[in-house]
């Protein structure tokens, strides 16, 4: 079910959450209604708790015996038509979106329309909090880019790609092939050698004798 609040008076509650602004909450303790609201989804939906906060500013124009605290749609529909007629007396805003997203139990209506009556009633602002912002990781496309010449067309590993990583500004060379003619030093490895002449070798390269086994 889309959102009816999404978008309206800049806010947009988060999916479920049905928590309103702390501010906003206060403000709905400090009013002393009949019944606590646990569930603002739930308790606000048939309208009479809104009636009852409208009579907290309108007590002659509400008349709270007029209205039930029932669940019937024609008890929500009777309730919400007494609503929409006072706000309309008051010159009160009551956007029809919010008013059937609410009666509807839309997630996230009653609590925008529960902040919509807080900023009208008592000209007031809900400070609403900007979404967090993830600090950019230095050196993220650097990855990337390395990682894309890591793989071929398939996203698989690229076919006889040279792998090059830096350690502070000089290159290192990783792609080092362990066949034939790799030197390293002054000894000359090739691909099979007998371990005794692999001694003499290394022995001359060190200038150190080594013990034969």
């Amino acid at each position: 079910m889309p959102n009816p609040a999404e978008g309206l008076f800049g806010y947009k509650a988060p999916p479920c959450s049905g928590i309103p602004n702390r501010e906003v909450i206060r403000w709905v303790q400090s009013l002393d209604l009949s019944a606590s609201i646990t569930n603002f989804r739930r308790d606000l939906a048939n309208g009479f708790l809104i009636a009852q906060i409208l009579h907290k500013y309108y007590p002659a124009e509400v008349q709270l015996h007029s209205f039930s605290n029932g669940t019937s749609t024609a008890t929500k529909t009777d309730n919400w038509q007494q609503i929409q007629k006072i706000c309309s007396q008051q010159s009160l805003p009551l956007p029809a979106q919010l008013m059937q997203g609410t009666a509807k139990g839309g997630p996230g209506a009653a609590v925008s329309l529960l902040e919509h009556f807080y900023e009208k009633l008592t000209k007031k602002s809900v400070q609403k909090l900007p979404p967090p912002q993830l600090p950019a990781v230095e050196g993220t496309s650097q990855q990337h880019r390395t990682a894309a010449a890591f793989t071929g067309p398939s996203g698989g590993e690229a076919e006889d790609a040279p792998i090059n990583a830096t350690a502070g500004s000089k290159p290192i060379l990783t792609n080092l092939q362990t066949g034939p003619g790799v030197d390293f030093g002054a000894v000359k490895i090739d691909a099979v050698e007998d371990p005794a002449r692999l001694r003499q070798k290394l022995a001359a390269a060190t200038q150190r004798p080594i013990a034969a086994s």
